[in-house]
């Protein structure tokens, strides 16, 4: 065992040189091409994993493959599902508890396909996912938690819900002091400029059997052919060893706070804890 702790001592320590080289040469040729880092499974690291999705379906469009490669590997995965996705199936004889209902119906059988264990469901309607109620929620989760690495849609992804989760978490993060953390934004609606990059070929029937179950939100677009295609063209760093892979930006849970706090100013009074907040707990 003490053979096996330096091996993986020196081999972190070899890539944490790389990368301080790489962000060097950067520095001195702002021109220089960077591709994203393959990252390499599993992560080292004390803690758990979790998975915040804003709405049912957005773990699995953006982290599928990921969640299935934690699943096999035995981390200890939970997946957050923040809203009560109300209204997300548009026909009007379909009333907001029956959306509820089937929605939360295709999850479940997602989150089986994917081979998930560990959920968690705040319920919040749309409206409310920057709420204080919000915040106060995913507190309680991560004080629970204490996960080492933490997966949510980025700040950048092109839907107002999923930058209100960021806001939420953003708050949260400052309420519990969480520090030894490793955020991995993914994309949805949006491609990320992407630091890493991570191998899911192996997984991606996976995915595509836990993306078939949503089978309400197949009906209006074929998100199958979209993501996977999403996945498909991320691969191309990984040259011909994969053919799929999922993209994320990679960033302190610190660093990526601040980002929130920059570019989603307009609700900073949320990440102050003022009270108030459209709903309580």
């Amino acid at each position: 065992m003490k053979i096996l702790d330096r091996m993986a001592n020196r081999f972190s320590r070899k890539r944490l040189v790389g990368r301080a080289r790489n962000y060097l040469e950067l520095v001195i040729n702002q021109n220089l091409t960077v591709y994203p880092r393959q990252a390499l499974f599993p992560y080292e690291g004390e803690g758990s994993v979790v998975v915040l999705s804003p709405h049912a379906d957005d773990e699995t469009f953006g982290v599928g493959g990921t969640i299935a490669l934690h699943v096999a590997h035995g981390d200890q995965l939970t997946v957050v599902l923040c809203s009560n996705n109300a209204g997300s199936i548009r026909q009007e004889w379909i009333t907001d508890e029956e959306t509820r209902r089937t929605r939360l119906a295709e999850f479940r059988q997602a989150m089986d396909a994917l081979g998930v264990r560990s959920v968690r469901y705040l319920d919040l309607a749309p409206a409310e996912l920057a709420s204080k109620c919000a915040c106060d929620l995913l507190a309680k989760v991560l004080v629970e938690k204490q996960p080492r690495l933490l997966y949510l849609p980025s700040i950048f992804d092109n839907h107002e819900d999923h930058r209100r989760v960021n806001i939420a978490f953003a708050s949260a993060c400052g309420m519990v002091g969480l520090d030894n953390c490793l955020v991995r934004a993914f994309e949805v609606w949006t491609p990320l400029p992407a630091n890493i990059v991570i191998d899911i070929s192996e997984h991606i029937a996976t995915k595509r059997k836990a993306t078939a179950m949503y089978v309400s939100q197949l009906a209006s677009l074929d998100y199958g052919h979209h993501i996977l295609g999403l996945n498909a063209y991320r691969a191309i760093t990984f040259e011909r060893t994969a053919q799929y892979a999922e993209a994320f930006l990679e960033l302190p849970v610190q660093t990526y706070r601040a980002w929130v706090q920059r570019f989603l100013a307009p609700h900073r009074i949320v990440l102050q804890h003022l009270p108030g907040g459209l709903s309580q707990c």
